[in-house]
């Protein structure tokens, strides 16, 4: 492990020298969610002292459960909207329910 964490740190100083202003590259992004899920015995708050970063910061790259937020696909489904029923009260006290439009103009023309 101490190999990796000393190549990580080793290229996470030469971001600049405040990790304020810090950019990281896509690459080091990558780097380091691979050595985070290389060594899954140690916390991602161990590894992030170990390199030098904030742990919010490793935590975001990873993403997961841990407190940070990852973005995950998301499918949006229209609702079905229920049909309108309606009752039809006819002669004698005779009441249909659960009929849609279709259905109230089909019991007419049957009933005709």
């Amino acid at each position: 492990m101490h190999e990796d964490i000393f190549a990580a740190r080793r290229s996470i100083a030469a971001l600049g020298a405040t990790k304020y202003l810090r950019r990281y590259p896509a690459a080091l992004r990558a780097q380091l969610v691979r050595l985070v899920r290389a060594h899954p015995e140690s916390s991602v708050r161990a590894i992030a002292t170990a390199i030098d970063i904030a742990p919010k910061t490793l935590q975001r790259f990873v993403g997961g459960s841990g407190g940070g937020s990852a973005i995950v696909p998301v499918r949006v489904v229209a609702e079905a909207r229920p049909s309108k029923e309606l009752r039809v009260h006819g002669p004698h006290g005779i009441v249909v329910d659960g009929l849609d439009v279709d259905g109230v103009a089909e019991l007419i023309r049957a009933l005709a």
